[in-house]
């Protein structure tokens, strides 16, 4: 099933789905799930510079205008949404799921503390993760990263590369890639062609998020 199927069926059993279930496929966690992790002790308001950010998330480039605004409705009206984050080896906290949320509030002046959910997915040793979970945290924030701020067409073609070969090291191909992608093995095949264009390709992406237009040229 594709990732866009999953999304559709999960909306008709979303009060169904465990938390650990929902986020796989929501970026944004209910009321619900947030008050069962309140009830589990896994929501947590921890100091901000507990928290690591994840060395391998895909977003490279931050809009600053944009991290500018979320931080000043972050400092007025609070924090909407939970980031989700993973307990590490030595006690603290590394960033899973909300950079954008994480990185406005870490320069801010105002806000010394971040409302988290801490996720038991992903193992203490977020430094050294193994291939199947390196896997699922990087569709995991793709997914989080498409629904709130789409990845630049660079950054897209970086992730799918990199999820490919991922795959293929627990036995996968690019048709099983693609299918957790929730595209088309030609049409990943497309992407991942962009990779080895000259700068002048590389130039026109970042104009242009088109990959099939870019292709074809």
């Amino acid at each position: 099933m594709s990732f866009a199927s999953a999304k559709k069926k999960a909306l008709k059993e979303r009060k169904t789905l465990p938390i650990e279930k929902a986020s796989e496929i929501f970026d944004d966690l209910t009321d619900s799930e947030v008050n069962q992790a309140k009830s589990e002790g896994r929501f947590l308001v921890i100091d901000k510079h507990n928290i690591i950010p994840d060395p391998d998330q895909p977003r490279r480039a931050f809009d600053i205008d944009k991290l500018n605004l979320l931080q000043s409705k972050i400092e007025t009206d609070g924090q909407i949404q939970p980031v989700v984050v993973k307990q590490t080896s030595n006690g603290n906290y590394m960033l899973i799921v909300g950079e954008r949320r994480y990185r406005a509030i870490m320069q801010s002046s105002k806000v010394h503390t971040i409302d988290c959910v801490v996720t038991s997915r992903f193992s203490d040793h977020p430094k050294d993760p193994t291939p199947d979970e390196r896997l699922s945290r990087l569709l995991y924030q793709r997914s989080e990263n498409a629904d709130r701020e789409p990845l630049s067409l660079l950054e897209e073609i970086s992730v799918c590369k990199e999820i490919v070969e991922l795959e293929k090291s627990i036995g996968g191909n690019n048709k099983t890639a693609a299918k957790k992608l929730g595209m088309t093995p030609g049409n990943l095949s497309k992407l991942l062609a962009l990779f080895e264009m000259d700068e002048d390709v590389k130039t026109m992406m970042k104009v242009t998020s088109d990959y099939q237009t870019i292709y074809e040229v």
